[in-house]
């Protein structure tokens, strides 16, 4: 089984991550990321963590490393116009030492999504809002970054990948419903 991550092809996060590795900011202290899009009544029944969080997570694996502990946290009611609102956040800590914040959020006018990456030398930026010169909305699901007729294939990366992400994702819906942390162990759950 493969998946694709866009992400890792995104130019701004191909980019960040080409940066990190090169050390651009040293070692990696409190990273935040957040992704955002228009509430609906369409996303009551799914998972915030799967269906905006997978890409995130994934990248920050390819990143930063592995993730040793998640705490996630949400918030969901159904607003005056009968859409469901949904929000959560994930904190994960990273092998590596570092701590990321991934804001997930199903309330946001349009879709979105940004980062801050902090390090012991440096900080590197980026938010879509300010930089996307072309945006395509359908108002309330992520568009492919291809147009119809288009044959743009993104790579496929491995299984352990998807499973790694859906690990997090996993231990995120756990660690909101005991309210406790959730230990991850080599690409896999110790619970």
């Amino acid at each position: 089984m493969e998946f694709a991550n866009e992400l890792r092809f995104a130019p701004e996060y191909e980019q960040a991550h080409k940066q990190i590795k090169k050390g651009a900011i040293g070692k990696a202290g409190v990273i935040r990321l957040r992704r955002g899009a228009p509430a609906s009544s369409r996303n009551g029944d799914k998972c915030i963590f799967q269906a905006l969080g997978m890409r995130e997570f994934d990248w920050l694996r390819w990143t930063f490393g592995e993730v040793d502990r998640v705490m996630a946290r949400e918030v969901k009611h159904t607003n005056e116009s009968g859409q469901n609102v949904h929000y959560a956040l994930v904190m994960l800590r990273m092998a590596g030492g570092a701590i990321a914040h991934v804001e997930l959020s199903w309330a946001e006018g349009t879709e979105h999504a940004s980062f801050e990456l902090t390090g012991d030398q440096g900080m590197i930026t980026h938010d879509s809002r300010e930089s996307t010169p072309i945006r395509w909305s359908r108002g309330e699901q992520f568009l492919s970054p291809t147009f119809p007729g288009m044959d743009q294939k993104v790579p496929c990366l491995p299984s352990r990948d998807l499973l790694a992400a859906l690990d997090i994702a996993s231990a995120a819906r756990e660690s909101v419903r005991t309210g406790q942390p959730v230990t991850l162990m080599q690409g896999g759950d110790d619970r």
